[in-house]
């Protein structure tokens, strides 16, 4: 996963992460790490944000295949 891809489309989607280029002192895996910031939001908040980051990962990326034990659909 390039964390600053998923960033961009999550942050057009309304939700804003940190990618990992941006703060991980391991740049060797910095690319595929991301931070979510929790602290203020909601719960009900955090649980949309996570919902829409969810479906901006099935749309970037085809991840994850599988949801609540069902297979996506393949193309």
């Amino acid at each position: 996963m390039d964390a600053m891809r998923l960033s961009r489309a999550a942050l057009k989607a309304g939700v804003s992460i940190n990618p990992g280029p941006e703060w991980s002192v391991d740049q060797h895996h910095a690319h595929s790490r991301i931070r979510i910031c929790f602290a203020s939001p909601t719960h009900q908040d955090i649980r949309d944000g996570i919902a829409v980051l969810a479906d901006v990962c099935r749309t970037e990326f085809g991840v994850p295949e599988r949801i609540a034990n069902v297979a996506r659909a393949k193309g």
